[in-house]
Order: C-alpha cells, then structure tokens, then sequence
C-alpha cells in the first residue's frame, strides 16, 4: 500500500496543501535570510551528500585527483557547513515542525478511511483476524496511524535552538 499510486498521491496531496506550501514558504524564506537557498529541507541532505559523494570520489585510489591534505580539508570544509546548515536548518523548521504533523495527520486519516476495504484485504492477506463484530474497528486504526505519525514528528522537534558544539557533538 506504501508502494502504491495512492499512497504516492497522498504524499503529493499533502506537499500541495496550502497550509503546507506556506509552512515551506517560511522555511525557505528563514534559510534564505541566512543567505542559503534551497527550496525544500531534502535539498539541504541531497546537496551535503552529493558533496560527500564527491570528496570520496576524488580520495579513491584509483582517481587521486586529491592529495590526503586536499581531502582533509574538503572534509573539514563539509564538516563545517553541514554543522551551519543543520543549525540553521533546525532554527528554520520549528514552525514546520510544530504544525506539519496536524496536517499530516488529517491526510493519513483521510486516506485510511478511503482505503478501508484495501487495508483490510491487507490484513486478512498477512493472516489478522478481523472480526464482524468490529475488533479492527478503522477509525481506532486510523487514530494508530495518526499517531505513530505524530510520535515520528515530535522526536524531531525543536526543543530550542543548539549551538554549533552542541551540533558538532550529534555529527561525530
């Protein structure tokens, strides 16, 4: 179900949400008061790993295009920018994070009423039991689902802005 068309719709659904798109919007506009433009939070982790990809590219034996002191100091410099970048990235994302698992949450739960017959073909595939008399009552399910989908969100909020040490310790 994860891997189906819906699912990828619901996600698109939720990236479309006006409430959503503004929540980004701010995001964008604090990275960008930070002279940083990326669009999406995704950006920043696809821009640090391409560069990470790269330095150990250039540090492979057989391309050596790198002394090791060229790639202690590329690795320096990423180091450094990624400490920058996850700083600012966290500064930029407490509103988000705040507000996007309420959002999501009301996709979710729309999505698993709207699949109730799949989710339980599901189920019944994978040997549960789902009585008559309502022991897989959906709305229970997707109270579950909203949330396990809360509990993800909230491990990654905020809880103040870290200093660069603070942030220079989680990364080694």
């Amino acid at each position: 179900l994860i891997t189906s068309q819906s699912y990828s719709d619901l996600q698109d659904r939720i990236n479309a949400d006006p409430e959503m798109l503004d929540l980004h919007s701010g995001w964008r506009r604090c990275m960008s008061d930070r002279g940083l433009r990326y669009q999406v939070p995704q950006q920043v982790i696809d821009h640090l790993d391409a560069r990470a990809q790269d330095i150990a590219h250039e540090a492979e034996s057989d391309h050596h295009d790198a002394t090791p002191e060229q790639t202690a100091e590329l690795i320096a410099e990423l180091r450094s920018d990624e400490i920058e970048l996850a700083v600012a990235d966290w500064t930029c994302s407490a509103e988000l994070m705040e507000r996007a698992p309420g959002i999501i949450r009301r996709y979710e739960v729309e999505f698993v009423r709207e699949h109730e017959d799949l989710i339980i073909q599901i189920l019944d595939q994978q040997s549960v039991t789902v009585s008559l008399e309502g022991a897989l009552d959906l709305r229970v399910a997707a109270k579950a689902l909203g949330f396990l989908a809360d509990i993800g969100h909230r491990q990654m909020q905020p809880v103040g802005e870290p200093t660069r040490d603070e942030v220079a310790y989680l990364l080694h």
